[in-house]
C-alpha cells in the first residue's frame, strides 16, 4: 500500500522574515507482495475458493506453486474449477505447473489457459513449452522453474538457470517451482531437484518455495545436501495449501522447524530491499498461522569467480595449459553433477587452469574438491594443487600435495613480508574425494602481525595459522591443478571439482572458526560452504 506524507517547510531569512513555501507531497511505495500455494482446484471442494477468496483482500504478485486443476489439468478443469476459486486473479499470476497439470498431454491445458504468462519465452506455445521464466519484483529476482521437463545437471532448464543467475544484479533472489527438494510430507525429499538447489546455492538465492505435499512446512536454511546451513543456506517453504485434501507427515526431515497438516491458506512474502517477512493466512474458520523475518545473505557480491565444469569446457577460466589430452573436463573426474576437471600427469610439466579475476585480494577464500584418485607418487615427492600469486607474479599461497610413509597428504602455507612461508602440518588423506576450503588473511598494516591462514579438509577445521607480517601481500591470480614442476616419481590421475573463489564469507564450516566439526560430511557429491 503506497502512503502519502505531507511536509511544511518553512524558510526564515537573516532579517527575521520567514514564508511558507507550498506543501511538498512525498509517496513512498510499498514494498511489493509475493502471495501463493500450490495444489489448487478441484470442483468437488470448497477449500480452493476459500483460499481464492483470502487473495480478495492481499494486493500483490499471486504465484501458483504447481497442480493448478484438479485432477488432469484439462482446459475444461481449468475453465471450470481454477477460474471459479482463482481465476480473478488470472491479470496479476505467475504460474508454474504441476504434475497434475501434466496429465493433459503437454500439459496444453495450462498452458492454454495461463498463455504467454506460463510461459513467456515461447509466448505463442500452448504444449510441451518451456514453463520457466524469471522477472524482477522491486528489489528482488524471482526465478518460475518446470518441474516437469528434464531439470537434471546439464539439461538446457539448468543451463538457463545458472545463466539467468550469473545476469542477475539483484541482492535478493526467491525460485519456484512445483516438487519439493526437501518434504517431511508422503512425498518426501527429492535428490532429482539437487541441480535446481545447487546453481540457486552457488549464485546466493535466498527462499525457495514448493508444494506437491499438501502441507505447509518450513525449514530452516540449508544447503542443496539437506545440512543445516545458517550463513547462506536456502530457505525452503512447502505450499501445497491451496485447496486440495490434506496429507500426512510420515517421516520429519532434519532441519523442519514448523509444519503443519490441517489447515488450508495461502503464504504471503513481503519482499524488502534486503529482507522478507513470511505470514501464513489461513481460510476462514482455521486459526494455524506462521510468521517471521529474514534478511538476504547477498552472495552474490562476494562471489569471486566459480565452476562447476558442467559446462564441459574451460571456456571460463582466464587461460588453461594446452595439452587437452593431459587436462580436460570428463565425466569420469565429476565429483559434484556430471563432471569434474580431470587432470593427467604424465611428465614434469605443470598442469593447470588460472582465473585472472582476483584483484589485489587483501582476502582471498576459495573451497573445491580433490580426489588423488590414480596418482602414484614415490615417497618424498610432492606437487602444489592451488597457490595464490600476487600482481608480480610471486607465489603468496599454496596447497601442497604430498606422500609420506605411503600415506597422501594436504599442506597449505603462506608468504610473509619477506621470504619466509608459515606452513600447516601435514595432514593425511584417503584416496577418494575430499573437500578442500580456504581463508587466507593479509595484515592489516605494516607491524600488525595478523595475517593468517585458516584450512579446512572434509568440513573439519585443521588449521588456523596466525601471527603473519603479509601486509603487503595481496593475491591477484589463482591457478588449481598440478600448478608447478612435477617430481619424476609423480604420475597418473587426478579429479577437481565445485572451485569457488569469494572475497570476504561464506567459507568454512558456519563461516566460524569456532565451529571445530560438523555433524556430518556428504560425499563424494558437493555439499557446499558451510
Amino acid at each position: 500500500m503506497a502512503k502519502t506524507f505531507i511536509f511544511l517547510i518553512t524558510v526564515s531569512s537573516a532579517l527575521g522574515s520567514s514564508t511558507l513555501l507550498p506543501e511538498i507531497f512525498v509517496t513512498r511505495i510499498a514494498d511489493p507482495v509475493l502471495v501463493g500455494a500450490g495444489d489448487i482446484a478441484n470442483c468437488s471442494r470448497t477449500q480452493d475458493e476459500a483460499t481464492g477468496n483470502l487473495l480478495d483482500s492481499i494486493a500483490g504478485t499471486v504465484v501458483t506453486l504447481g497442480d493448478n486443476a484438479y485432477p488432469d489439468g484439462t482446459l475444461t478443469q481449468f475453465n471450470n474449477c481454477y477460474s471459479q476459486a482463482w481465476g480473478r486473479f488470472k491479470n496479476r499470476t505467475r504460474p508454474s505447473p504441476g504434475n497434475h497439470d501434466y496429465h493433459t498431454p503437454g500439459s496444453s491445458g495450462y498452458y492454454t489457459y495461463f498463455g504467454p504468462a506460463a510461459s513467456p519465452q515461447d509466448v505463442n506455445c500452448t504444449s510441451n513449452c518451456k514453463g520457466y521464466y524469471s522477472y524482477n519484483l522491486g528489489a528482488w529476482h524471482v526465478i518460475t522453474l518446470n518441474s516437469e521437463i528434464d531439470h537434471s545437471t546439464g539439461s538446457v532448464q539448468v543451463q538457463w538457470l545458472r545463466a539467468d543467475l550469473a545476469a542477475n544484479a539483484s541482492k535478493c533472489t526467491l525460485a519456484y517451482w512445483h516438487r519439493p527438494r526437501f518434504s517431511s510430507g508422503k512425498h518426501g525429499n527429492n535428490a532429482g531437484f539437487q541441480p535446481f538447489w545447487q546453481a540457486l546455492y552457488d549464485y546466493g538465492a535466498d527462499v525457495v518455495l514448493n508444494a506437491h505435499d499438501h502441507t505447509y512446512e518450513r525449514f530452516a536454511p540449508q544447503n542443496p545436501s539437506g545440512q543445516a546451513d545458517p550463513n547462506r543456506g536456502i530457505r525452503e517453504f512447502v505450499v501445497g495449501t491451496g485447496g486440495a485434501a490434506l496429507y500426512s507427515f510420515p517421516t520429519v526431515q532434519p532441519n523442519s522447524e514448523v509444519r503443519n497438516n490441517t489447515t488450508w491458506g495461502v503464504l504471503k512474502l513481503t519482499l524488502h530491499p534486503s529482507s522478507y517477512e513470511w505470514k501464513f493466512i489461513p481460510i476462514a474458520g482455521q486459526t494455524f498461522t506462521d510468521s517471521g523475518s529474514a534478511n538476504c545473505i547477498d552472495a552474490g557480491s562476494d562471489l569471486i569467480f566459480a565452476d562447476g565444469f558442467e559446462s564441459g569446457n574451460l571456456s571460463v577460466w582466464s587461460s588453461s595449459t594446452t595439452d587437452s589430452g593431459d587436462l580436460n573436463v570428463h565425466g569420469a573426474a565429476a565429483l559434484v553433477g556430471s563432471k569434474g576437471l580431470r587432470v593427467m600427469i604424465d611428465d614434469n610439466n605443470p598442469i593447470y587452469v588460472t582465473d585472472d579475476r582476483p584483484n589485489a585480494e587483501r582476502r582471498y577464500r576459495a573451497r573445491f574438491y580433490f580426489d588423488p584418485n590414480s596418482i602414484s607418487m614415490a615417497n618424498g615427492d610432492a606437487h602444489f594443487l592451488f597457490n595464490g600469486y600476487n600482481g608480480t607474479s610471486r607465489r603468496v599461497l599454496r596447497v601442497e600435495f604430498h606422500r609420506s610413509s605411503g600415506n597422501y597428504q594436504i599442506r597449505a602455507g603462506l608468504l610473509n613480508d619477506g621470504t619466509a612461508w608459515s606452513q600447516t602440518n601435514r595432514f593425511t588423506i584417503s584416496n577418494g574425494a575430499h573437500f578442500i576450503e580456504l581463508d587466507w588473511r593479509a595484515a592489516t598494516g605494516a607491524g600488525a602481525n595478523n595475517g593468517g591462514l585458516t584450512l579446512w579438509i572434509d568440513g573439519t577445521l585443521r588449521s588456523n595459522l596466525t601471527g603473519v607480517d603479509n601486509d603487503t601481500r595481496r593475491i591477484d591470480r589463482i591457478r588449481l591443478g598440478a600448478v608447478a614442476t612435477i617430481d619424476a616419481g609423480t604420475r597418473g590421475t587426478c579429479y577437481f571439482d565445485a572451485f569457488e573463489s569469494r572475497r570476504q564469507t561464506y567459507i568454512g564450516p558456519a563461516a566460524s572458526l569456532s565451529a571445530l566439526t560438523i555433524s556430518s560430511i556428504y560425499l563424494p557429491r558437493y555439499s557446499g560452504f558451510r
